[in-house]
């Protein structure tokens, strides 16, 4: 995916106007790390996870925001983050099992009134790279379960996927943890 494509997908998600902190959980090789940087004010930061340390050694550091790259599974492992204001699971949510439980451990790493953005392709047919797909109809199912609102920011074209991606921010009420 190229960084504009990226970039639209999450620009309607990211309305900060103050410095803040976010998590990219899953963030791979960094093309939405850098799209989340782009959108920040000067001086936040983000906190790239992922569980191949050699993907995120090719992130570079984004200007003018401070990054730190951890090694984890974002689903399964204790993670040591400070209250973040935002998460972004961009192609990450479809490696986990049980969304609605991960959702209420992730929430327990936001400040009040922080958010989810997830990116995801919009289908229900699992594949080797898509093991737990959740299409866009599911997503507002899911959420909606959870007495979280979730709205529709961007959708996109898919080389892999006919039905395209699609982002979303999810506002999230205080969940208990799971």
């Amino acid at each position: 995916m190229e960084l504009s494509q990226a970039i639209e997908l999450i620009t309607r998600g990211v309305t900060s106007t103050q410095l803040s902190t976010w998590a990219d959980l899953g963030s791979g090789a960094g093309v939405f790390t850098h799209a989340l940087a782009s959108l920040l004010v000067k001086g936040s930061t983000i906190y790239a996870i992922d569980t191949d340390p050699h993907v995120l050694m090719k992130i570079s550091a984004p200007p003018d925001v401070q990054l730190h790259k951890l090694v984890a599974d974002f689903e399964k492992d204790a993670i040591n983050l400070p209250q973040l204001d935002g998460i972004l699971l961009a192609n990450s949510l479809h490696f986990v099992k049980d969304k609605a439980a991960f959702i209420k451990k992730a929430a327990a790493w936001l400040e009040p009134g922080g958010c989810i953005i997830i990116v995801e392709y919009n289908t229900n047919k699992a594949n080797r790279w898509v093991p737990y797909p959740i299409s866009f109809v599911d997503a507002q199912k899911l959420f909606s379960s959870l007495e979280c609102s979730a709205e529709l920011i961007g959708e996109a074209g898919s080389t892999y996927n006919k039905e395209g991606m699609y982002g979303v921010k999810v506002n999230l009420p205080n969940l208990p943890a799971p």
